[in-house]
Parts: structure tokens; sequence; C-alpha cells
């Protein structure tokens, strides 16, 4: 009778390891499967991308003088763009399907963080946070330095039609200013600065890991050196569905976070 048992308990064993086993390489299958999907994707955008720069470059040979290097200079400039485009892509899904086996590790362990809320390999956003669930059933995050926003392509016309600065963020002293090296539209402050309907004025910003919205100091405008008090930054607005079901769809899709749910982009759901 005790052998019976015994041989019982291995069998099961055996059954719930196959099964196991069974479920993991399903998993890693559907990894691979995505990734192609994703490189071919990856690829298809790079080859727009390019065969429209290249058309750009051809139609140059239409301008005489200052106008032909100036558009020359543009389409040269979209050329490397693309290219910076396809590897930061190619990069993204390499990250993505690293993050999608260990995922597939997980199975069965039934490891999860914060009352069940997350799996472990889950990664979520929580305000300007990027979180994840670790195997030891507790959350790790890092501060991001645009709380989760990656989206600032607003041309210097769209940003002062809408009464935006459009500026590098600067601070210091007179005889000492500092600046950053990317140009943002700037927004509220005591010049009453605004963004367009498609955008969220931003002032939870952290720039070199500096205290919030600040270097250390007051920003300026930079042209007559003009104080400007406590200024967010415009940011897109991301397109979420989901926004608005009531639910805090929080959780991104392996490494791509870009339609995941925070209190910044999406109010209604995430408190």
């Amino acid at each position: 009778m005790k052998r019976s048992f015994v041989i019982g308990i291995i069998f099961s064993l055996i059954i719930v390891n196959t099964v196991l086993a069974s479920e993991y390489s399903y998993c890693i299958r559907g990894c691979i499967v995505n990734t192609q999907d994703n490189i071919d994707l990856c690829i298809s955008e790079f080859n727009i991308c390019q065969y429209n720069a290249k058309t750009h470059l051809n139609d140059c040979s239409f301008y005489f003088g200052k106008n032909k290097t100036t558009c020359i200079k543009e389409a040269r400039g979209e050329l490397t763009n693309c290219n910076l485009d396809k590897k930061t892509c190619l990069k993204d899904i390499d990250n993505n399907i690293n993050r999608c086996k260990k995922k597939c590790s997980y199975i069965g362990k039934d490891i999860t963080c914060e009352n069940k809320g997350y799996n472990a390999g889950d990664v979520f956003l929580k305000n300007c946070d990027r979180c994840e669930c670790n195997a030891n059933g507790k959350i790790s995050c890092k501060t991001t330095e645009y709380c989760n926003f990656n989206s600032f392509d607003i041309s210097k016309e769209s940003c002062e039609n809408n009464n935006g600065l459009f500026q590098k963020l600067c601070a210091g002293s007179i005889m000492s200013t500092k600046c950053t090296q990317e140009t943002y539209c700037q927004c509220g402050g005591k010049l009453n600065l605004s963004c367009g309907n498609d955008s969220i004025c931003l002032y939870d910003f952290y720039l070199n890991k500096n205290r919030k919205g600040q270097f250390a100091q007051e920003w300026i405008r930079l042209a007559e050196y003009k104080k400007l008090g406590n200024v967010g930054i415009c940011v897109k607005k991301p397109q979420l569905i989901s926004c608005g079901n009531g639910i805090c769809e929080n959780i991104c899709n392996n490494e791509n976070c870009s339609l995941a749910e925070t209190s910044y982009n999406c109010k209604e759901d995430c408190r």
C-alpha cells in the first residue's frame, strides 16, 4: 500500500513537470514568434523612413544656393534618424524577448507581489516610477526622467501658437547660466504658458537626478534672463484606448509601456 502511494506521488510529479515543461515551451515559442513579427515591423518602418529621406534628398536638386544646402542637411539628418530609430527598435526587441523569456521561467512558481496584484516578471508603471515584480515577491522601482512620458515631438511653431515657450531649460545666474541639451515646449510658470489640446503640462520631471522640476534654482527665459518660476514641459498625450473604463491598467507588455496607464496619463482610472 505504501509502495503504491509513493509510486502514485512520483507519477503525479512526472505529469505536473511534463505539463509545466510543455507550458514553458509554448511560452518560449510565443516569445520567438512575437519577436519575429516585431523585427519585420521594425525593418518595414526603417525601409519606409529611408525611402522618404532619400526622396527628400533627391528633391534637393531642385533648389539652389543656401536653400539647397539646407535641404541636403535636413535630408541627411532624416537618414541619420532613420538609422538611430532602427537601432533603438532592434534594441527594444532584444529587451522584450529577454523579458518574455524571463516571465516564462516563472511558470508554475506562483510568485506574486503586492497582494497578488502582480506576477513575477511583470513590469508596471506607478506614478513616475517604472517597477518590476521580482522573484523574491518584492518590487523594485526606478524613477524615470519624464514620469513615463516619452513623446516631446512638438514643433516650435505649434508650441508658440499655443502660448508656449520653445527653448532649452535654463537656470543659474546671469553670468553662469546652465541649459539642457534638449529643447522643450515650456508651459505654466509666472507667464502662464500653455500647451496644445493634445499635450499635458508636466511639472514632475527629473533631470540628472536633480530635485523635482528644477536644477536647484528658478528656470529662466534665456533671451532676456527673465525668471519664469516653476515651469513645466509639454508632453504628448498617449492614445490609451482603455482609459476611462474604471480599471488602472498599468502593467506593461514586456518592456513596452506605451499603453500602460498612470495617474498622470489617465487620472480617470489611476489615482
